[in-house]
Parts: C-alpha cells; structure tokens; sequence
C-alpha cells in the first residue's frame, strides 16, 4: 500500500510541476511583445536532386529559382503557419541509367514553428511540417504525395514589424510519375511582416 501512496505523491508532484510550468509558458506566451499574425513572401534558388537513392546515388542535379508565400500566427516562441512554396522547374540530363527527365514541385504545408531570439534584432527559426507535395513532369500527369517539410531560418527585426530572413526549406522524397524520387532544397531571402 506504501508503495502505491509514494507512487501517487511522485505523480501528483509532477503533474503540479507540469501544470506550472505550462502555466507558466502559456502566460509568457501571452504577454509576448511579438504575438500576432504575420505573412511571409521571398525569392530564392532551388537544388534539385533526382533519385538520390540510399545507399547508391544516381544524383543528377538541377537549379532553379523558387518563390514562396506563407503566413502564420505567432503564439510567443511556437508559432502556427502555412505556406505555399513554387521550387520551379529543373531538368535533369541523361546517364547510363536512363534519358533526360524533368521536374516542377509546388508543395503547401502546415506545420509549428519556434523562435529563439538573441539580443533585440536577430532570431532563429525552425520549422517543421506537413506538405503535401505536387511533382509534374513533362509528358505526366502530376503526381501529387504527402510528404515531411523541415527548414530554418536566420532572421533580423528592422522594426516591430518587419523582418528579413535568410531561410533554408528542405522536402523529403517526392516522385515523378515515373516513380523516380526527387528531393528540393531552396535557399533565399524572405520579407516577414507581423500585423
């Protein structure tokens, strides 16, 4: 009986540690000076990798430029968002393996992100979502997946309102209609503005 008693004290004391520590995380959140909605739009460079395999990599390679527009809701350090992001189109050229492909991936995703600020200008992002992913390549149907988006950014606050970001976006293995896998990578520059 004594060890059930010690077990439901041990539990009763880390469910009030628990409680206050989200307590007191929600009420930070809540006065944070940053809390809000905000939109985020940029311009950057697209790397295409087709089948980059496991352990053999055929990794053909491509450049493109890429455009993304999102827009989320800052809690405090989590934030809620979604984007939409264009990797535009690359073109892989022919090896011993096969002839020339193509590929154009368009991914929208969902997902939390959490920022860590240093000092009053500069913050630290990083994301992680849920994308669904759209691979069209010419001659093919577009074939569209769920898939994982991770990325990370570095940011600068101009003001309350305005921040740069110079930002990384990473999508895991979509497929072509051929069922070839092709992972995108961009990196660019972003424009946040917080309502």
């Amino acid at each position: 009986m004594q060890q059930y008693s010690a077990f439901a004290r041990r539990s009763a004391a880390a469910l009030v540690a628990g409680l206050a520590a989200f307590s007191a995380t929600a009420e930070e959140e809540a006065q944070h000076p940053l809390r809000g909605a905000y939109i985020i739009g940029g311009l950057g460079e697209s790397h295409y990798v087709s089948d980059p395999g496991f352990l053999l990599c055929r990794c053909r390679q491509d450049r493109s430029m890429a455009f993304k527009l999102g827009g989320g809701y800052r809690f405090g350090v989590t934030s809620l968002e979604a984007w939409y992001i264009d990797y535009g189109d690359a073109t892989f050229g022919a090896d011993s393996l096969g002839g020339k492909g193509n590929a154009h991936i368009r991914t929208m995703a969902i997902g939390p992100a959490w920022t860590a600020r240093f000092g009053e200008s500069v913050e630290m992002t990083w994301r992680l979502g849920v994308a669904g992913v759209g691979v069209s390549s010419e001659g093919q149907k577009t074939h569209y997946e769920t898939s994982v988006m991770y990325g990370t950014a570095v940011g600068y606050r101009l003001n309350q309102s305005v921040t740069l970001e110079l930002g990384v976006d990473y999508v895991l293995g979509g497929q072509d209609s051929r069922g070839t896998g092709v992972d995108v990578m961009s990196f660019g520059l972003a424009t946040r503005y917080r309502f």
